[in-house]
């Protein structure tokens, strides 16, 4: 073991004073408390004639003593440290010690001189509110450790209508894009209608002059994510963003005609001309037969209709808060029925979904619906006359023919429960009229079919409201216009 690294060594006392040229700070204590009092009792115990005196506790008068000396070395030992660095330019901390250090090259320091600053006062209330001359401002100012107490220069008269409006550059409301999820709220929202994280909002485009629109085209359901107040205004976020605002290339798709070949509609419309309006006969046989084996009735089957290119933007968009959301009774009908002819035969046939919307339904539906009735697949308790319903489908023109999706809305003016049937499926329902049918234009053509199975039926709360992009501020950097909010 090496005792000069690992044995206890004394503290040293009285420690040499030694600094090197240009630190900022004097090391100048010869040692402090601890180190006096260990010198001290350490000449205690060498001392021959005070070998006896073994015991060091601070209640023995003498260590009181040595302790007592050994404070006032340590504060004297301070002072002198403290009063060495003053009496140096380059670690005096004093302002006076600094002063006459200068004074003897004949230099004087300046007086000190208050700052000047201004502040901006926010007046709350509706009278105007009075600074007097000479009224405390108190700040914190970088690199002070204490705050600043400021006076007024002169009074001042603070209006409140001063501090209501807020100063930024021109704003512009972009067009609404895909993947847009923040709207502001056009003028308010209806009365008594709030919005909340977690509510379903059905967007859409409407015609922007409609209150009351009777359709929303490339419709969409989306989840508020959050709703703020900013400018006066509602704005809101939706989870995921925009999806029904893009320019889509897909059409409903056309299914063949079934039995009869290739059918030359120009022709088929000739020989009308020249017949007097008759179909022609098509007859269907063997290539390079002479002799037909079936001959069937040509059909003019009607164009299927085509669905609308989604916008790529939108100036606006009108929303409804979704309540519940329901099916149309018996979209879930079983696909096939057994039926027995007058002779006692069985057979199956497929169930057709198709539901004519502009008049009266029967067969497979038992009882026949009306055009204006909607039946939902469960007794529903919570609905009332004077609701507006949303009904998102597929909708054609012609019972076996693809439809394409429309939202279509409407009012409800009676709420009836009662039994419905559809093929062999039955039970209990709630009956919705409307105060229209559901079959609507599409061009030239008349939508009065719908599939049925594509039918969902959402309850609207409260009334529709219209959103815009939210309002942004303007690229510019120089310019000589403001716009301010507030009065």
């Amino acid at each position: 073991m090496s005792c000069k690294h690992d044995c206890e060594t004394k503290p040293l006392f009285p420690r040499p004073v030694e600094n090197r040229p240009g630190l900022p700070t004097l090391a100048y204590r010869v040692g402090g408390y601890a180190e006096m009092r260990a010198h001290m009792l350490a000449r205690i115990s060498a001392h021959p004639l005070l070998a006896a005196w073994t015991h060091r506790g601070a209640d023995d008068p003498g260590i009181a003593l040595v302790e007592g000396a050994a404070i006032v070395g340590d504060i004297l030992s301070f002072y002198q440290e403290l009063y060495a660095n003053e009496f140096y330019l380059r670690t005096a901390k004093w302002r006076e010690s600094v002063a006459d250090l200068v004074r003897l090259l004949g230099y004087r320091l300046a007086p000190g001189l208050g700052g000047d600053t201004r502040f901006a006062l926010l007046a709350k209330g509706e009278r105007p509110v009075t600074v007097p001359k000479g009224f405390g401002f108190t700040a914190q100012i970088e690199g002070q450790p204490q705050p600043v107490v400021f006076e007024a220069s002169a009074a001042l008269t603070a209006w409140p209508q001063l501090s209501s409006f807020h100063l930024y550059r021109p704003r512009l409301t972009p067009a609404i894009h895909r993947g847009e999820k923040e709207f502001q709220v056009l003028t308010a929202l209806p009365s008594g209608l709030t919005l909340s994280p977690g509510d379903r909002l059905l967007l859409g485009v409407a015609t922007p002059s409609a209150a009351n629109p009777a359709e929303l085209k490339h419709a969409q359901i989306a989840v508020v994510d959050r709703v703020w107040e900013s400018f006066g205004a509602t704005h809101v976020a939706i989870r995921g963003g925009i999806t029904n605002l893009a320019i889509s290339l897909l059409r409903a798709e056309v299914p063949p005609l079934q039995g009869v070949g290739v059918l030359n509609i120009g022709a088929v419309q000739k020989q009308m001309m020249q017949g007097g309006g008759a179909l022609p006969q098509m007859f269907a046989g063997s290539p390079g037969t002479g002799a037909p084996r079936q001959m069937q009735q040509a059909v003019m089957i009607p164009p299927a209709p085509q669905p609308e290119l989604a916008p790529a933007s939108a100036s606006e968009l009108f929303a409804f808060k979704l309540g519940a959301s329901h099916r149309h009774y018996g979209h879930n009908a079983p696909p096939q029925e057994t039926k027995v002819d007058a002779k006692g035969r069985a057979t199956v046939a497929n169930v057709s979904f198709a539901r004519r919307l502009d008049i009266t339904m029967g067969p497979p539906a038992v009882p026949s619906i009306a055009a204006s009735e909607l039946p939902l697949d469960a007794a529903v308790d919570n609905l009332s006359p004077g609701i507006r319903v949303v009904v998102e489908g597929r909708y054609g023109n012609s019972a076996g023919g693809a439809g394409i999706r429309r939202w279509l809305v409407r009012g409800v003016s009676a709420v009836e429960k009662r039994g419905a049937g559809w093929s062999t499926l039955t039970g209990p329902s709630t009956v919705l009229t409307l105060d229209s049918h559901l079959a609507a234009k599409h061009g030239a053509l008349t939508l009065n079919y719908a599939d049925l199975r594509s039918i969902n039926v959402h309850v609207v709360s409260g009334a529709g409201f219209r959103l815009q992009a939210v309002p942004r501020n303007t690229d510019a950097k120089r310019g000589r216009e403001l716009d301010f909010y507030g009065t």
